[in-house]
């Protein structure tokens, strides 16, 4: 829900520039897992009974991804 991932990956960019950064780069950004609806996430943690406080998502591919891009600052990509 909102623009949790784009805030992790670019953690000093402003919050009012988060969907601009989404629509910047979508090839990353739309493939991620994401919730839609707080309603939604909210009865699924209720009545979904593998859901719990201790619950998280974890990336099939975690670890397995080299880095190819050189680093660049947050700043730079969404001026």
């Amino acid at each position: 829900v909102g623009f949790h991932n784009e805030h992790h990956d670019m953690p000093s960019v402003p919050w009012n520039n988060l969907p601009r950064l989404k629509k910047m780069a979508p090839e990353f950004y739309e493939p991620l897992l994401a919730h839609k609806s707080y309603t939604r996430l909210f009865f699924r943690f209720l009545f979904d009974q593998e859901i719990s406080l201790y619950s998280r998502i974890t990336r099939r591919e975690r670890g397995r991804v080299a880095l190819s891009d050189n680093a660049t600052p947050d700043r730079q990509l969404v001026g």
